[in-house]
């Protein structure tokens, strides 16, 4: 008996979801994303507030905003840091390749953002992923060589102009 082809989604198939579907495509899979946590989504809005108070607020993207990797993934992450001279246009579904990705880790998608996710950030020459674990309130800053867990201040060789005490996202 033959194999059954596996069915494989491509960007354009994505790109033809109707606006608003909270889901991403990953390896040619199209994945539901669950709807996040009010911790989640506080941690994402300190971050963003502090964020666009230290960078020109136009260079500080809130999620979901489009990262297409190629012709089998494009992702949602809940924030992003373009550089100022590659601002996306307004009417722009997604951002060329960000300077910085953010992505507040949940139970549900932890495993992919860290292993593949990122990689594929990488690929698309993004410079820092910041994985960011409200459970161990800590921040990982990801280069395509290197790895930092912050703990206590979140600092950017790629921001230089960032420096908050993870208190400030995390809260009291």
């Amino acid at each position: 008996m033959g194999r059954v082809a596996e069915l494989r989604f491509t960007l354009a198939d994505y790109m033809a979801l109707p606006e608003g579907m909270r889901v991403e495509l990953i390896e040619g899979e199209l994945l539901k994303m669950a709807c996040p946590t009010v911790r989640h989504q506080r941690i994402v809005g300190r971050l963003f507030s502090k964020l666009t108070r230290l960078l020109c607020a136009d260079r500080v993207l809130l999620g979901p905003v489009g990262v297409n990797i190629d012709d089998y993934n494009g992702f949602q992450p809940d924030l992003v840091v373009v550089a100022a001279d590659a601002l996306p246009d307004d009417a722009a579904r997604e951002v060329g390749k960000p300077q910085v990705v953010v992505e507040v880790l949940s139970p549900s998608t932890k495993a992919r953002d860290r292993k593949i996710k990122a990689r594929h950030y990488f690929r698309k020459g993004v410079a820092e992923v910041w994985l960011v674990d409200g459970d161990a309130r800590s921040i990982e800053v990801r280069t395509a060589s290197a790895s930092t867990t912050m703990r206590e201040t979140l600092t950017s060789a790629v921001l230089p102009e960032v420096n908050i005490p993870l208190s400030e996202i995390f809260g009291g």
